[in-house]
């Protein structure tokens, strides 16, 4: 063989290694790229799937001394008695790392005083402390997605149904690493689904208007609406501060709801007991059952709630109930409706009937948090004096005060009403331009 021959295999020779080493690049850049697609776009899924993992294992509530009482055990004689309760929580997550694996990671939860991780070689952190709907951050594996926690609720009391003392629930908590269009438009369609079924229920079993004689609930009621407050009710105020943030604090709670389905928010009670997706009160949703009985609500509060349908359904019963008191005082149409009825679901509609007497219906449109509405009240109250003779009497005046009509909260919640409004409508008139773009 001649130079010319071997100096032309030795080019033929780097072409080829170039060609497969272009090939490998490219190979392993489209694979890399396949994963993180893929789990971006099957996340439902792998949620299933998450679930299914932790199915099999166990978590328990731990328990001791939480504080001390001092009890009397004689007449002088006095005992500080241990106070024992929940201290933590043993807890099972289902990681999902950068290449599509998952890990089982176990940890205690130790309530308010963060988290740690015992199995080893991962490394969890809290990034919220919010009971079940915490939200974690994985260290190992690095970017790891919390997409499942197996979770020990305490059930003293049966507060949440049934004999049992713990319920190892099985939920997916809030987290940004699977906060994504598909899942914000899943808690869009569980939410819209949900609200379907209630109508269709009111409907099929004829709940006519207490607010306008004559029409069906379902006519009346605005659907938008209890999208509205279906989402205000799971958002902290206190990080609610501007409308810039409607958008993102809507989707932490749309998430939640497209990853959790009819179990969204299942397990959440405020400090005044309200519970589940529709935060309603034991004392109204009994009112309710008396006031409209053709609607068939479920007798017992606690099953009521824990059937998000049911839910919705007292919900829009609630909302028609004080559209009824509102509307012989001020006139109002369903289209901007939203906002007296967010006013009464959160403070109570004597409130807003007290805003409507003072006129000051105009803040409702625009609410403005730096000058809430206010009234003047009448209160008599007693004053001690002397009389003449020099002996000390009590009499009576009328003194009269300037009050906020709504307490704060309920004013913030007005105003959330209206930014989580604009987002919604602003996110429908951009899907609606994108299937015009489509169709084009």
């Amino acid at each position: 063989m001649g130079i010319g021959s071997t100096v032309n295999m030795k080019w033929v020779y780097r072409v080829v290694v170039f060609v497969v080493i272009i090939s490998a690049i490219n190979v392993s850049g489209f694979r890399r790229g396949a994963v993180v697609s893929g789990s971006a776009e099957d996340l439902l899924s792998r949620l299933s799937e998450a679930r299914s993992l932790l199915s099999n294992e166990k978590v328990t509530l731990m328990k001791g001394v939480v504080g001390v009482r001092r009890v009397k055990v004689s007449r002088r004689r006095y005992q500080d008695v241990p106070v024992m309760g929940i201290t933590g929580r043993e807890v099972a997550l289902a990681v999902l790392d950068e290449q599509g694996k998952f890990h089982i990671v176990r940890g205690v939860k130790r309530d308010n005083q963060g988290f740690e991780t015992v199995s080893q070689g991962y490394l969890l952190t809290l990034r919220r402390e919010n009971g079940i709907n915490s939200e974690f951050v994985s260290i190992n594996p690095p970017a790891g997605r919390v997409l499942a926690i197996k979770y020990p609720v305490s059930n003293e009391r049966g507060r949440f149904g049934g004999s049992g003392e713990v319920i190892e629930a099985i939920y997916t908590p809030y987290s940004k690493e699977i906060d994504g269009p598909e899942i914000v438009r899943q808690g869009l369609k569980v939410q819209s689904g949900l609200i379907d079924q209630a109508y269709e229920r009111l409907k099929a079993r004829k709940v006519y208007s207490r607010a306008f004689a004559g029409r069906l609930i379902t006519e009346v009621v605005p659907r938008e609406t209890l999208q509205v407050l279906l989402i205000n009710e799971h958002i902290d105020p206190s990080e609610f501060r501007s409308a810039d943030q409607a958008e993102g604090l809507a989707r932490k709670v749309l998430t939640v709801i497209g990853a959790n389905g009819r179990q969204a928010y299942a397990y959440s009670i405020s400090k005044a007991g309200a519970r589940g997706l529709v935060q309603m009160i034991g004392s109204t949703y009994g009112l309710l059952l008396k006031r409209y009985p053709e609607a068939g609500l479920t007798a017992d509060f606690t099953a009521g709630m824990s059937d998000p349908v049911n839910a919705v359904m007292a919900q829009v019963l609630l909302c028609d109930s004080d559209w009824g008191a509102i509307r012989p005082r001020f006139e109002v149409g369903p289209e901007q409706v939203g906002p007296y009825l967010a006013a009464a679901y959160n403070g109570g509609v004597g409130r807003v009937l007290s805003l409507l007497a003072n006129e000051q219906e105009e803040w409702m449109e625009n609410p403005d948090l730096n000058r809430r509405p206010s009234q003047t009240i009448a209160r008599r109250i007693a004053v001690r004096g002397r009389s003449r003779r020099g002996r000390v009497q009590k009499r009576y005046v009328v003194k009269h005060y300037v009050v906020p009509i709504f307490r704060s909260e309920t004013s913030k919640y007005v105003s959330q009403y209206h930014w989580i409004k604009n987002y919604l409508e602003a996110r429908n008139d951009e899907g609606k331009r994108g299937q015009v773009e489509v169709r084009k």
